[in-house]
């Protein structure tokens, strides 16, 4: 088995696939992005550097079609970069994911994902990513790891649940929240809502969105186990 490297944009993201491989040897090497993918790029050349094997960017996501509902896992075949370009993923390990999950009730499927250098934050902007690229869902840090996972000559893959649909707007407060650790700066959340209490109702949607993809997330490792990893 191939040592993995694996790469997220949140601390809570790193802490759950972190507990889920504590047993699992060889040990993967870990990175968090802190949601920033210029940062995404350097710690993905550090992960490889430092001996990981193949890749693995996990995490949260944004949805761009309507029957993606939060909770939904997403296993990217190809990942769309911000100018165009796509760069395939390993579809077998993928695929073997999925044969794995068959039969659970896990809402999870392959297909394109596309990255953004900044979160898209409104329905508009989702359906016109959508239309351009022809993606399922949008994060910030896979096309940083797909594009040193291709100069490196090395199988990548992405797991990434949608956190929030494409319907569904994200509340200005949370926006530029992120330390570069990927802890959430929660004060300065609860300040900036404070001053717009009108997003309540769009925080407590994400809220709930972000749990369910989390719930998702931990269904899948725990169901995976070693596998997630096997054959890679």
């Amino acid at each position: 088995m191939r040592r993995p490297g694996i790469l997220t944009g949140l601390a809570s993201e790193l802490r759950l696939i972190q507990k889920a491989t504590a047993d699992i040897m060889p040990q993967p090497i870990f990175a968090c992005a802190g949601a920033n993918s210029e940062r995404a790029r350097r710690e993905t050349e550090r992960l490889i550097a430092e001996g990981a094997e193949a890749l693995i960017s996990f995490g949260l996501a944004g949805g761009l079609v309507p029957r993606l509902r939060p909770g939904h896992i997403v296993l990217a075949e190809k990942t769309i970069l911000p100018g165009g370009r796509a760069i395939n993923m390993d579809k077998e390990w993928a695929g073997r994911l999925l044969n794995l999950s068959a039969g659970s009730g896990l809402a999870i499927e392959a297909g394109a994902l596309t990255g953004s250098d900044r979160i898209v934050p409104t329905p508009e902007g989702k359906r016109a990513l959508a239309a351009r690229t022809g993606a399922l869902i949008v994060d910030m840090e896979t096309h940083a790891l797909a594009e040193a996972a291709e100069a490196a000559g090395m199988p990548a893959l992405a797991i990434r649940a949608v956190c929030d649909s494409s319907d569904q707007a994200i509340p200005q407060a949370v926006i530029g929240s992120t330390r570069p650790n990927g802890e959430v700066k929660t004060l300065k959340v609860w300040r900036k809502f404070c001053a717009a209490p009108w997003e309540l109702p769009a925080l407590l949607n994400l809220r709930r969105g972000v749990a369910a993809a989390f719930a998702s997330l931990d269904r899948l490792t725990r169901l995976a186990g070693a596998a997630l990893f096997a054959g890679n």
